[in-house]
Order: structure tokens, then sequence, then C-alpha cells
């Protein structure tokens, strides 16, 4: 079987740009275990944005395209990332793994007809109109137009790939049906996973996080991790958390995003500012200490997810989760969690229903591990370089 040499990561964001999320964790794993094969050598094409020093631990080269929108799609980005008189381009990539359609450009230049294109896909246009709909707001009625615009793209990027992959049985719905229609000869499923060691429970960190702020060991925390948003559905848990009869509760948000000042607020305006900890963005080296800290993971979704990687986080850490249908979690997971409605009362009602935890040990299927899924990966780019 012949490695891999080259491997031409193209992605709009990575983990260090401003707003990332599941997308992007995924992302930063994938490179760190893929480089620590040592069969292959990754660089990294993305926008600016970021700082390319962080990124030395897993990519031999990195490089943006001038002019684009840190970690936004742009005209500069669709035009200059297959740039054939690039560096990236003399680098000479035996695959190129295109995060989500970041690499649709690629296929106008017959410059790039030799390299393999390989996409990992979280999630459609069409999908993110459905969930714009589902939580519609002003600006969410502003995203609709745009993303029925980026309908088209998609459909031209993940025609012309060699291979799509789909991080769940949900997303490989969403290509497989129209508008898409990828053929099922070019589609397969490897799932968003986690590290199961590296998320597992820590009595350590539970004491050492509560002690930071300044929380009794014995209250009971739920937890948010993720971008704040009102998809997300924290204004729901929010309101939630202000009816519940069991004061000792209180909840961590972890994350940033456009309705930070909004949820700030409030929490203020149903007395909840001594329970309601916003602590920002934790980066993902530190994230696990917080899970391990928690005895609920909320996420009452609003969005139609594609496999959130905050539930596969949580269940890894033996935490009980609090969701929605929106998750669109397998049946493999779907029966380890607790669901509401994206209603309030229907959320506070799912909360009070969750038993104690009895004892802390990963609820994550193998199918989600980091073993399994490096696995799956090696084998594909295998096959795709042949």
């Amino acid at each position: 079987m012949l490695p891999v040499r080259r491997i031409l990561l193209v992605s709009r964001s990575t983990s260090d740009h401003a707003g990332a999320g599941g997308m992007e964790a995924v992302l930063q794993d994938l490179a760190l275990n893929l480089a620590s094969a040592r069969k292959y050598e990754l660089a990294l094409l993305t926008t600016p944005g970021f700082d390319q020093s962080r990124m030395r631990e897993y990519f031999s080269h990195t490089w943006q395209v001038r002019g684009a929108r840190p970690g936004k799609y742009s005209i500069r980005w669709w035009m200059g990332a297959p740039n054939a008189k690039s560096e990236w381009a003399a680098w000479a990539p035996d695959v190129i793994l295109s995060i989500s359609s970041a690499a649709g450009s690629f296929r106008l230049h017959r410059f790039w007809n030799h390299s393999p294109i390989i996409a990992q896909c979280h999630g459609t246009a069409w999908h993110e109109v459905k969930s714009s709909l589902a939580s519609l707001s002003p600006k969410e009625a502003v995203k609709i137009p745009i993303n029925v615009t980026r309908i088209a793209r998609e459909r031209f990027a993940y025609g012309r790939f060699d291979h799509t992959i789909a991080i769940s049985d949900g997303v490989r719905e969403q290509l497989s049906r129209a508008p898409l229609s990828v053929p099922p000869s070019k589609l397969s499923i490897i799932p968003n996973y986690v590290d199961t060691n590296k998320w597992s429970f820590d009595r350590n960190a539970r004491d050492q996080v509560r002690e930071i702020l300044n929380l009794s060991p014995s209250c009971k925390i739920a937890l948010f991790a993720g971008r704040l948003h009102r998809q997300k559905g924290i204004d729901l848990a929010i309101q939630a958390m202000s009816t519940l009869p069991i004061s000792q509760w209180h909840f961590i948000i972890c994350g940033t995003g456009p309705q930070a000042n909004e949820l700030k607020r409030m929490a203020s305006d149903y007395g909840l500012t001594d329970r309601v900890h916003f602590v920002g963005q934790i980066n993902r080296e530190n994230l696990p200490r917080y899970y391990s800290a928690a005895d609920l993971l909320v996420f009452p979704t609003r969005r139609r997810e594609g496999l959130p990687m905050n539930i596969l986080e949580a269940l890894a850490s033996g935490l009980p989760v609090l969701t929605c249908k929106n998750a669109n979690l397998p049946p493999d997971l779907a029966d380890k969690v607790v669901y509401a409605q994206p209603t309030s009362a229907s959320v506070a009602g799912a909360w009070l229903s969750i038993p104690p935890l009895p004892g802390r040990s990963s609820q994550l299927p193998d199918r989600y591990s980091l073993t399994a899924a490096l696995g799956e990966y090696e084998e594909l780019l295998d096959q795709i370089s042949r």
C-alpha cells in the first residue's frame, strides 16, 4: 500500500480564527493525528487572521490567500485559492482534503485535475436555510438568500470532488438528496470523533475549576460550550434556569459569539448574574476541565446540526446531556441523551427530570473514538492516492 506523502488541507478557517466552532476543532484534531502518523506531510491553505506559528505543530507549511476575508468565503478566496503559480501549487500535493466546499473552485483550473480532492462535509447550505427558518429573526432572514446562492456552488463542488466524507448519517442524507444529489459511490461516513482519553472525567480538574470560579464543591453546574448564537438556544437555557426551584444550580457558558451581550443582559434581567458565569473562549486544551467540573451539558439547539462536538465531548466525559431533536443524533447516541422541545418550559421540565450522576465514565461508543476515525481516514486517503 503506497503512503500518501503530501496532503493539502484547504479550509476557510481554523481553530485559531475568530468564531471557530466544531468544524475547526475536527480539523485541528485530524491534522494533529495524521501528522503524528508520520506517513503524511501536511500543509494548510486558509484565509488570513490566524497565528501561523501556532500551526507548526501540525503543518509543514501554512499559506494564506492574500486579500481574502478572515475566516470567510469571498471572491478573493475563490479566485486566489486555485492559483496555479502559488507556493501551494508548487508544493504538488498528492491529495487535497477540502473542509466543506473550500476547494470547490480548484476544479475550474485544469492544473489541479491531477490532484484528487476529498471533501469533509459538516452540513449543506440547504440545511442552513432550514435552520434559519427554524430560528427566524431579522439576522437569520438576511442569511437565507445568501445560503440559497451557496447551493449552486456546492452542487458544482461536490459533484466534481473525487469523494466526500459525511460526518454523520444525517449529513450523508443531505448530500445524497436533491439539490446536491451526490452519487452513493462517492460518499462515505466517518463521524466526528473525540480522543476519549483527553475528554475523560478528571476529579482534580473538577475541584480546580470550581475553586477558580469560587463555586462550592457541592453545587450543581450546567455547562454550555459552543458559539453564542441564537440558533444554539442558550437563551432558552437561561430562561429555563430562572424557573427552576433548585437554587443550587449554576450555569457555566464557554464561548463567544454575536449573542454574548444579549445573553448577559438576559441573565441580569432574570436576577441570575451570580449564577450564570460567562467564561469566554476556552482553548481546546483546557476545555475538558470544564466538562469535568459540570454535572450536565445543556444544548437546546434550534439549529439543524450535523453531529455536535459538544455532545460527543460530554458523553466521553460521562456527562448527562440535555438537547433537542434538532441535534440530529444517530440512533446509537440518541438513547444516551434527554430530549426537550426548543422552548424554555420544555427545557426546564427535562432539566429537572435528569437523575443525579451515580459515577463518571465514558458513554461514547467506540465508533466515535480517535482510533476508529483515524484508521478510516488513513484507509480512504491511501485508496484515493492510488
